[in-house]
Order: structure tokens, then sequence, then C-alpha cells
């Protein structure tokens, strides 16, 4: 079991993988769209088209993957999911809902840009050093 936390503000490090079975009743799941439906922090609701990936898992499971992006990682907090398969309108079926969350981020002040009139001193990777 793959495990990993995600932290806010995170982009493109990682990726999300999600497990669907290759076959549901006498259907063909790999030839339904997926789309991942989530709501975000701030309430707002995002929309991902994944891609089937080539691979499978254990021979009995489709695998999609989505990279982690700035729009789910833009605020620490819980995350709601819901995936949707659709075959055109022939099919539509819905997973349960599920939560992640987005632990806050350990390097705050990466994010804070100082300016021109303190008396900071920064490396050569843009940190400011502040002798105290």
């Amino acid at each position: 079991k793959n495990v990993t936390t995600l932290y806010q503000g995170e982009q493109l490090v990682d990726k999300i993988r999600f497990l669907i079975p290759m076959r549901y009743g006498d259907l063909d799941l790999s030839q339904f769209n997926v789309t991942l439906k989530y709501i975000d922090q701030a309430n707002i609701v995002h929309f991902e088209k994944l891609k089937l990936s080539e691979e499978t898992y254990n021979n009995c499971m489709l695998c999609y993957y989505m990279p982690v992006n700035t729009n789910l990682t833009k605020f620490a907090g819980n995350v709601l999911m819901q995936l949707t398969l659709d075959n055109d309108g022939r099919n539509t079926m819905y997973s349960s809902e599920t939560t992640i969350t987005i632990s806050p981020t350990k390097y705050y002040f990466k994010y804070v840009i100082s300016d021109s009139s303190d008396n900071g001193h920064y490396d050569e990777e843009g940190f400011e050093s502040v002798v105290f």
C-alpha cells in the first residue's frame, strides 16, 4: 500500500492513482470515460477527465492517474471526490464519495516575497536569511 502526504501548494510532484474494476456485470469499463469531480476546500467544484493507463493493477483493475496540481492543493483541508463513469450517455455510473486531506505546508515562508527595503539577505536559492 503506497501512502503519501499531499501538502498545500504541491504541484506535479505526486500522482493520485484511481483503480476501477475491468468489468461491472457485462460492461467493459475500459470503454467508459472517467471523470473525477471534486469539491475543494473553498467549495469550488472541479472536473478532471482521467486518462486510462496502459498498465493494469493485478490484471483485474484499470489504472487512471491524475497529477497533483495546485487546484487540488491550493488550500489545506479536506477535498471531497467522486468518479463518474459514462459511455456516451448509454450508461452512467457513480462511485461512492471519498475525502482526501491536504496537509498545511511546512514551508510557509518559501512563498513570502520580501520587499527590497528590508535588510534581509538571500541565499543562492532565493531564500531570505535574517540575522537575529
